[in-house]
């Protein structure tokens, strides 16, 4: 399963040569800086002095993926080739934020080297400890994390520990230099005292972390950050506390503060969590936003409607947005909250906004209606609306003048306001709709709107979501509903058994397991029409009392017919009007799916 996932995830489909590969790929060793899938390859490739862009590995297009992230940042390893993880690590590096450590190959001491020296293809620093990426990808190195010391003005790499062995590896001598003490009985990697030894031994790369754990909330104390190597030069954790005193809960304000380092209340040691509506070091300043608050109403209960908020500038920018999915006969109560901030802070007052709400029919992708809602009031740092948004049956208005200056798209009307603007087809956006959206690489089938932040706005088929509805909700994969009943997610974040079956072709149940029979009742030869009529089900069991079940059905004014269905199994059918009752259905055998 693990090579299938790689080959088919990271290399492509028809790559299943995968020599090397561990047995299992976690995320965080992709792009990394170390080598672990094809290894070999990548060795025979480095004697052959083969064609490299030819062979595929963990560490291949890793152009969108970044050395320095949230995995590789300050674990005391080199992940990026100019060690730009380990830079701004003041724990682990003295020469932070603006170089390295250094053992001159002139002095023999310890000095800081530029940053912009690190990874330049030019070793400056005794043992290559600023071009780390030599030694780690040769070709009879690649298999030996140990053997990362670089004799100076050679290609040659030694094991680390043979530093100081009283044996020159070198004719510059480099790797018995500066050598305080003598390791014939120790080796100096083991017990690194001097700060040569602990700068040289840092090229040790046998205790890479395993990085498999990604995040977890524990009943710890603290969460160690660093590797075990590192703690025991250093003491210094994160502390995640139950209980904070006073003066240390109030100090971010509305955030949530945690302790980096040492536990001391100093802008240093603590770092706050602010949410949407704040922000700040210490969360202290309120965000200017706008908060929606909406309900909605509509006659069409088997539909799944995708309503898209967002808050727009009089030059056709999205500063924010915000989805939601919602069916009515599952949602047709629900209070919507969405807060919606500027894309500047502060926001520029030159500027006119408004809260434009677009709505789509999940099922077909088209466009159903739009409510407009300007920001009247722009002084207020929080701008409140509140309201009921009742959706018709059919499209919104489509403007007489539609097609006059807008290039790709149509004038609509918003419901609200009767107001006329113009509604950009998929994959444009700007006033007059003539400026194409370049970052909506978008799966098939979705319905691109725009972009916000770089970051595309797609309204995307069922039962796919994210960005670029390339993701499949795992509530509905596979689809759980029956009889080709759609699977709508409750919420993608809550539950992956959070679901709801909107059942078709006269199929019902909980997951459309069951088909009902329809009674058609007319009164196109009746002297009148009666408001509504009663059905009484009878299913007659041979070993007990019959069931009965009764379904009222109201009759709308301007119809002279009603159709009632029945999803469980029955054999007689009595028609209540007006307490007179007429034998409906009889039936010895029961037949779902039929119509009467």
């Amino acid at each position: 399963m693990a090579d299938e996932v790689a080959s088919q995830c990271l290399f492509g489909v028809g790559n299943t040569y995968l020599e090397g590969t561990p047995t299992s790929l976690s995320f965080p060793i992709v792009c990394d800086g170390f080598i672990e899938v094809n290894k070999h390859m990548f060795a025979d490739v480095m004697y052959w002095n083969d064609n490299k862009t030819e062979l595929v590995t963990d560490e291949t297009h890793c152009e969108e993926w970044p050395y320095n992230n949230i995995y590789t940042r300050c674990d005391g390893f080199w992940n990026c080739p100019d060690g730009n993880d380990e830079l701004n690590c003041p724990l682990l590096n003295p020469c932070s934020p603006d170089g390295f450590e250094c053992l001159s190959p002139e002095t023999f001491k310890i000095t800081c080297l530029p940053a912009f020296k690190a990874g330049d293809n030019h070793t400056d620093c005794i043992g290559g400890t600023d071009e780390r990426f030599y030694c780690r990808n040769k070709r009879n190195t690649i298999f030996s994390p140990m053997v990362r010391y670089r004799c100076f003005n050679s290609s040659w790499c030694i094991m680390v520990n043979n530093r100081c062995d009283e044996y020159i590896d070198w004719p510059f001598k480099d790797d018995e230099k500066s050598c305080q003490r003598l390791s014939n009985i120790i080796r100096i990697c083991d017990e690194p005292a001097m700060s040569t030894e602990k700068l040289l031994c840092s090229l040790d790369e046998g205790e890479k972390p395993k990085r498999k754990v990604y995040f977890s909330l524990t009943e710890r104390s603290h969460i160690d950050l660093q590797p075990q190597s590192m703690i025991k030069s250093n003491n210094r954790h994160i502390f995640i506390n139950k209980k904070l005193d006073r003066n240390e809960a109030w100090f971010c304000n509305r955030g949530i503060p945690f302790f980096f380092g040492e536990r001391k209340l100093t802008d240093e040691n603590i770092r706050c969590l602010c949410p949407a509506s704040y922000y700040g070091n210490r969360c202290q300043f309120q965000a200017q936003r706008v908060d929606i608050l909406f309900r909605f109403r509509t006659f069409d209960f088997r539909m799944v409607f995708e309503f898209v908020i967002m808050l727009i500038d009089n030059t056709s920018q999205i500063h924010s947005f915000a989805q939601r999915e919602l069916l009515p006969m599952r949602d047709c109560n629900l209070r919507v909250d969405v807060t919606l901030s500027y894309s500047q802070r502060p926001k520029d007052n030159s500027l006119s906004y408004v809260i434009r709400i677009d709505t789509f029919n999940k099922l077909t992708l088209e466009y159903h209606a739009s409510w407009l809602f300007p920001i009247q009031i722009s002084v207020l740092p929080v701008y409140r609306i509140s309201t009921i948004l009742s959706l018709l049956n059919r499209p919104a208005t489509i403007a007489e003048y539609s097609t006059f200056g807008c290039v790709h798209g149509d004038c609509v009307l918003a419901v609200n306001t009767r107001e006329s603007f113009y509604r950009c087809s998929a994959s444009w956006s700007g006033v007059d709709c003539n400026k194409r959206i370049d970052s909506c690489n978008s799966a098939p089938r979705t319905h691109c709107i725009g972009s916000s932040n770089n970051r595309s706005i797609c309204v995307c088929p069922l039962p796919m979501f994210g960005s670029r509805s390339y993701l499949k909700q795992s509530s509905c994969s596979p689809n759980p509903c029956e009889n080709e009943g759609i699977c709508v997610p409750t919420d993608v974040r809550i539950s992956e058994n959070n679901f709801t079956c909107l059942c078709q072709g006269g199929s019902t149940g909980i997951r459309c397991k069951y088909r009902q029979s329809f009674i058609e009742i007319s009164f196109s030869k009746a002297n009148y029409v009666p408001d509504s009529v009663y059905v009484h089900f009878i299913t007659v069991l041979h070993d007990n009392d019959p069931i009965r079940a009764i379904v009222i059905k109201k009759i709308a004014y301007d119809q002279d017919s009603v159709v009632i269905g029945m999803p469980d199994e029955f054999h007689l059918a009595f028609i209540d009007i007006n307490k007179i009752y007429y034998l409906g259905v009889i039936q010895t055998d029961y037949i779902s799916s039929k119509y009467y």
